[in-house]
């Protein structure tokens, strides 16, 4: 008999492919259109895409998961700015902050 605890296995496991494979086809298509055109042209479509796909998902949450799902997505945005910002002024500043 499978239990929480192997589901809950299973599931990450699937969480971790399918992020995976995410990436890798989102790099690519990124990669295609960028190379057509500019960055900021292909982040823009990707950004646009993946915004009105994760807003037909969260559409159809009850309201009071819409609402804990859209706080998750703001974190997950802050920290990833956060975290970019972070590695962008290493790359271009050697330091974080001002020295």
């Amino acid at each position: 008999m499978e239990t929480d605890h192997d589901q809950s296995i299973y599931t990450n496991e699937l969480k971790q492919f399918l992020s995976a494979k995410l990436y890798q086809n989102l790099a690519e298509i990124h990669s295609h259109i960028e190379n057509q055109s500019s960055t900021a042209v292909a982040t823009d479509i990707l950004l646009t895409a993946l915004g009105v796909n994760i807003g037909h998902i969260v559409g159809q949450l009850p309201p009071e998961k819409q609402k804990k799902c859209l706080r998750a997505l703001r974190k997950i945005i802050d920290e990833q700015i956060a975290s970019f910002s972070k590695i962008e002024a290493l790359f271009t500043h050697g330091q974080i902050g001002h020295a």
